[in-house]
């Protein structure tokens, strides 16, 4: 799944909502942090302009879709940027 050039399985990895972990999560962050490359940006626009489309549909327009285009926007920012997974968007405006 690493190599799909997929952010949601980065964002999960990096999450720092941890219940329980293993020495294998710990692992798995270590292999994940090399398998970062500009091809993630592409999820991370195609992810975002499906979201828009879905919010431009609505005939009542909401804050909560629109901050998620925006967090994920600014999460592929920072990652193409950084080369971090960052989801917190307080701490990413």
């Amino acid at each position: 799944m690493l190599l799909k050039k997929n952010g949601y399985v980065l964002e999960q990895l990096y999450s720092p909502l941890i219940l329980t972990t293993l020495p294998e999560h710990e692992e798995l962050k270590f292999i994940a942090i090399n398998c970062i490359t500009r091809h993630h940006s592409y999820h991370y626009i195609g992810f975002a302009a499906t979201q828009w489309k879905l919010f431009e549909k609505e005939h009542t327009h909401r804050i909560k879709p629109l901050l998620y285009v925006y967090r994920v926007l600014l999460t592929g920012i920072y990652l193409m940027q950084i080369g971090l997974i960052e989801a917190n968007l307080i701490k990413l405006n």
